[in-house]
């Protein structure tokens, strides 16, 4: 990506980013890049692993979302009603299952998993639109089983994204959503290593190849 500027975000149980800003990758002071699962959000006070209230990680990450799923469960059964779908099924320490549990129920169009998962993309959007706002990027890339989850996750992170960004920013962005594949972590650092080796051997501006995330 000669020139380009883009931004990669990866939700699982954790929530990650990375950023080509011009066609370098940003790695930042720390070498961490930047984060995103750390934001505050506001009217949010669950306690995250990092001790403080409020993180972005607890509403979004696969933990978050079966947190919030079983919190919804809990309050059908309070209330004397019943749900297809057990609170112990969206135990950990395998969050990804309960994951998938609900992106099958909301392909089945079930109220509950639906809304779990549209407001997972609402807030997600939310940050989404920040950092548009901050690096005005060209491409947004989102990797995540619930980007399977489609329309109702992917759209939803889009309206929000166009609704909070100035169109200037927002309408020329190309958003692609592609499923979390577990090896892409060694992919990047393989990729990244590559580049920077050819970079610095030959003296070139850019050995990038071209991302092409699948699209849903």
């Amino acid at each position: 990506y000669d020139r380009k500027s883009f931004v990669n975000v990866i939700v699982t149980d954790n929530v990650g980013i990375s950023l080509f800003i011009n066609g370098e990758s940003y790695l930042g002071h720390s070498g961490l890049s930047g984060d995103l699962g750390h934001i505050k959000v506001p009217g949010n006070d669950l306690t995250c692993y990092c001790g403080a209230a409020g993180c972005l990680r607890t509403l979004i990450s696969y933990m978050g979302i079966c947190r919030e799923a079983r919190a919804r469960i809990r309050r059908i059964h309070d209330g004397g009603g019943s749900y297809p779908l057990k609170i112990n099924e969206f135990e950990g320490p395998d969050y990804e299952k309960g994951v998938r549990l609900l992106i099958e129920k909301t392909l089945e169009h079930d109220a509950l998993a639906t809304d779990v998962i549209y407001t997972a993309a609402t807030h997600l959007g939310t940050a989404l639109a920040t950092v548009t706002g901050l690096f005005n990027p060209e491409h947004l890339y989102i990797h995540s089983l619930l980007c399977e989850a489609s329309p109702i996750f992917t759209e939803q992170i889009k309206t929000i994204i166009r609704k909070n960004c100035l169109e200037l920013y927002s309408r020329p962005l190309q958003i692609g959503f592609s499923t979390y594949e577990h090896y892409s972590a060694a992919e990047g650092t393989a990729f990244f290593a590559r580049a920077n080796f050819i970079r610095e051997i030959l003296g070139i501006a850019s050995a990038a190849p071209e991302i092409r995330p699948r699209s849903v």
